[in-house]
């Protein structure tokens, strides 16, 4: 199984890590704008995030609905 936090270590991803997520498109229509994140942990098996493209708190990403890079 592929964790987020597999994942992110694969990817070279660390705490502090910025990345940039592109938008969800569903049937040729955008139905959610891409997101803004910066990794604040990286567990056994989850990755801890806040958005910093909106003040909302941190919480627990995966990295599956949305094409990720990081931001350079």
């Amino acid at each position: 199984m592929n964790t987020p936090a597999e994942h992110a270590r694969r990817m070279g991803w660390k705490v502090g890590t910025i990345l940039e997520g592109e938008p969800i498109v569903r049937k040729g229509r955008q139905v959610e704008d891409g997101r803004v994140i910066q990794i604040t942990a990286i567990g056994e098996a989850s990755v801890l995030a806040k958005r910093i493209d909106e003040p909302w708190g941190e919480s627990s990403w995966d990295f599956t609905c949305r094409a990720w890079r990081e931001r350079q």
